[in-house]
């Protein structure tokens, strides 16, 4: 019990509501499991998902605070034209209707976390959930690997770099894809890395241990791989230098990242690619930009439609690439969209890094940002975004209105050494770390 207060998942605290919307982004890897009623597949993770958004939306109507929540209302707005805008090209394409009522699920998670997100201990426990998740499924998969137990997944070869191959089963362990299950769970750890570091407990980094092992040697994703070199890139760019003795060459290192990530990238993703199938996947994948490059480009407004994406590809096999499909299936507009989104959202936490005026908000907006960096690198590799991505972003836009909010009452503190005086007043509202 004591453990779990550390973490803030203590059940004396939570009340129902609470526990629905933790369960809710708990389950979310899981969504790929659904239980046959002899009519429709039911997913529990979609039903947690649209009971949490119904619940929560009669509880802000009752408090009659949404009202207030101005981002909210423009979250919504812009979605909704989104949604409409693929109703209209569907309707001229005649697609298929099926995926837009999946991103009016995605428009529920990302509401359901902005109504519930109201203050930092509630940020707090969110982001705890999603590492206790990400641990969770890292188990899972570990286990599934070592003693050759089906959980969901496909049990797929090895990979091999130079030769070597890696002694370990590869597959996801649960239903849901590599590049998914690699975007939910590379989230979870910059938050718990900062917050485990500045608070001096280091349990949590026998979980991110796990995570991590599960990550390299048993998902075996490149895309993944890619995404964490990335992240990593990205908070050691932005991780705010206390030593001005080291800022120089500190400095020159971020530079020369800018040139060495992108082929670093690249360079594991063909090395993977050239060693384990002669280049096919990467030639495919190529093949596949092409392609979709061509479709978008004779069909800017609207597309081809959401349900004739397929026909158009080799072997009906759809583009490795999120935004390409979007751009395939509703063109230019909604690739727009889903852009300036991600964009504006990534432009917010960039700002409040380098501009808020606690060092815990700047942490905790890098560790976003960072989060978000695994988002858009994974999403270049995916067939489709799935719901961590918009976790993520509607984890993050729920920050932002409360950085916004907290801008407001929160103390002023004179240099970021002085907030260590503070570290142990435990209520501090504005503390979240």
């Amino acid at each position: 019990m004591e453990a779990l207060k550390k973490t803030g998942l203590s059940t004396e605290d939570l009340d129902a509501v609470d526990l629905l919307v933790l369960c809710m982004v708990f389950s979310l890897p899981f969504a790929g499991y659904a239980i046959p009623t002899g009519i429709v597949f039911v997913s529990p993770t979609n039903l947690l998902i649209l009971t949490a958004i119904t619940v929560l939306t009669i509880r802000q109507l009752l408090r009659a605070e949404i009202s207030r929540l101005s981002l909210l209302y423009l979250v919504v707005i812009l979605f909704v034209t989104f949604l409409l805008y693929n109703v209209l090209a569907q309707a001229i394409n005649g697609g298929s209707y099926r995926r837009i009522i999946t991103q009016v699920g995605y428009l529920m998670l990302v509401v359901s976390l902005l109504l519930y997100v109201d203050s930092w201990k509630r940020l707090h426990t969110v982001l705890s959930t999603v590492f206790l998740s990400s641990l969770a499924i890292s188990v899972i998969g570990i286990v599934s690997s070592l003693t050759g137990v089906f959980f969901g997944g496909e049990f797929l070869p090895s990979r091999s770099i130079a030769s070597y191959i890696i002694p370990f089963t590869r597959t996801s362990g649960i239903e849901l894809s590599h590049g998914e299950i690699g975007m939910f769970s590379l989230g979870s750890l910059p938050y718990v890395v900062f917050r485990s570091k500045r608070s001096g407990q280091y349990l949590p980094f026998v979980g991110v241990a796990v995570i991590l092992f599960y990550i390299v040697f048993i998902l075996q994703s490149r895309s993944t791989w890619g995404a964490l070199l990335a992240m990593v890139y990205v908070a050691f760019y932005l991780y705010p230098l206390r030593n001005s003795s080291v800022r120089t060459p500190i400095a020159l290192l971020r530079l020369a990242g800018i040139v060495l990530l992108p082929l670093t990238i690249a360079f594991v993703f063909h090395l993977f690619t050239g060693l384990e199938s002669g280049g096919g996947s990467l030639t495919h994948r190529l093949t596949q930009l092409k392609v979709s490059y061509r479709l978008i480009s004779e069909n800017i407004l609207t597309g081809v439609g959401w349900g004739n994406i397929r026909q158009h590809f080799f072997r009906n096999r759809l583009p490795h690439n999120a935004f390409l499909i979007i751009g395939v299936g509703a063109g230019i507009p909604a690739i727009a969209f889903i852009t300036g989104v991600i964009t504006t959202t990534c432009g917010f936490l960039l700002r409040l890094v380098s501009g808020s005026k606690l060092i815990e908000h700047r942490l905790l907006a890098l560790a976003l940002l960072t989060s978000m960096t695994a988002v858009v690198v994974e999403a270049n590799f995916l067939v489709g975004f799935g719901k961590a991505g918009w976790m993520w972003v509607g984890i993050a836009l729920a920050f932002i209105d409360l950085q916004q909010r907290a801008s407001v009452t929160a103390p002023q503190y004179q240099s970021d050494d002085q907030r260590h005086v503070r570290r142990s007043g435990g209520d501090d509202q504005n503390n979240i770390y």
